[in-house]
């Protein structure tokens, strides 16, 4: 049956399934608690026509800590910053300070906002993929350069393929 929906639509099946892995909130935050787990974002680019995860760091700040208050906004940022660095051996990012590269996001937490997925045609060939728009990020720093203010991407090019064997 979904077989002859995706042929009867060109082999654009057109379906989007929201909040599948999201669902269990309670069940989220216990995950999120273990100290076994890495609270990370997703591939977010293997899949791009059938998911959109690129948002799930603004849920994690969004529902996690600042609606729930199941953890600090401290202990979330070490989460997805220098816990990562440590875990992965990336000994010059994950904390701010003096001789570190100055990748950071300037936010502010009560205006980040997580909004449903939509399908955009904006990939080579008009090819579709998910899109979860997300806001509330007033800066992103990369290297220390502006490479998103407000919304807008800059012209800055500041970021590098990490290789932590090199």
């Amino acid at each position: 049956m979904f077989a002859d929906f995706v042929l009867a639509n060109g082999g654009a099946p057109g379906v989007v399934a929201v909040g599948i892995s999201n669902s269990d909130i309670d069940g989220m935050a216990r995950t999120f608690a273990d100290p076994n787990v890495i609270v990370s974002s997703s591939d977010s680019g293997a899949h791009v026509q059938m998911l959109c995860a690129s948002g799930d760091t603004t849920l994690y700040l969004t529902r996690h800590v600042r609606d729930r208050e199941d953890f600090t906004l401290e202990h979330a940022v070490w989460q997805l910053t220098g816990r990562q660095a440590e875990i992965f051996g990336i000994s010059d990012r994950g904390v701010v300070a003096v001789g570190r590269v100055a990748d950071l996001a300037i936010f502010a937490l009560d205006e980040l906002h997580w909004d449903d997925d939509e399908l955009v045609g904006d990939l080579p060939g008009g090819a579709m993929r998910m899109r979860r728009p997300e806001g509330g990020f007033r800066a992103t720093i990369v290297n220390g350069q502006i490479a998103q203010r407000d919304g807008q991407v800059t012209e800055a090019r500041a970021g590098r393929m990490l290789n932590v064997h090199s």
